[in-house]
């Protein structure tokens, strides 16, 4: 133990400030913790609309499936990476002319080997200070279920439901509201600067991909 020297100032007990403990440090890109997202939420630093307290994990939040989802054929037609648009085959006569939209209701929908479908989260998160990520559910992995494979990374500042692609191993039968996928939240390190992009101010729901100045 250090002592202190004679000439040393005494420090003095109303200039020293308790941290609350509550909030203890957080490091540089560090993954929230369960508790540490409720609070968050619950001052407004994070924003999940709606919340359940029931869905927080040790280090992430459930997220539930909304009930329409857009469902692309390969057969049918490919993507254009240069317009992002979904170019029908010619060779394939009488086709679809673009995805085809499916309401999922609780008798649920089978998905098979091939569909490759776009489906959105019902709940919205809003992160000015963190940054959000999304996985599968674990329980869904294991029925072979590809969820955000690569599209789950999120801006600071993002507002707005989640669209994910769907792909399917096995042949896989859906239902809305189901806990499909989780998020979790990370700490940020230097000058922040919100997301703006074109996905920012859309309607709630799933969201196709749209052309933005050759921006993905």
């Amino acid at each position: 133990m250090t002592q202190q020297r004679p000439d040393d100032p005494v420090p003095n007990p109303s200039t020293i400030t308790m941290q609350d403990e509550r909030e203890p440090p957080v490091s540089p890109g560090g993954v929230l913790t369960g508790p540490e997202i409720g609070y968050l939420v619950g001052r407004g630093d994070i924003e999940i609309d709606p919340f359940d307290p029931e869905r927080l994990n040790p280090n992430s939040y459930d997220l539930t499936l909304a009930p329409e989802v857009l469902v692309y054929q390969p057969s049918d037609g490919g993507f254009d990476t240069k317009t992002r648009q979904w170019c029908n085959f010619e060779l394939r006569m009488g086709g679809p002319a673009g995805p085809q939209k499916v309401t999922l209701t609780d008798e649920g929908h089978w998905f098979f080997p091939g569909d490759c479908v776009l489906a959105s989260t019902v709940e919205r998160t809003y992160t000015p200070n963190h940054v959000p990520r999304i996985k599968a559910k674990s329980s869904v992995g294991r029925m072979f279920v590809e969820v955000g494979r690569s599209a789950a990374f999120g801006d600071v500042g993002f507002n707005n439901t989640w669209t994910l692609p769907l792909t399917f191993a096995v042949p896989v039968k859906l239902y809305p509201g189901i806990r499909f996928a989780q998020v979790y939240f990370s700490t940020v390190v230097g000058e922040r600067e919100a997301y703006s992009g074109r996905y920012q101010h859309k309607p709630a729901g799933v969201q196709a991909a749209t052309a933005d100045g050759g921006r993905i």
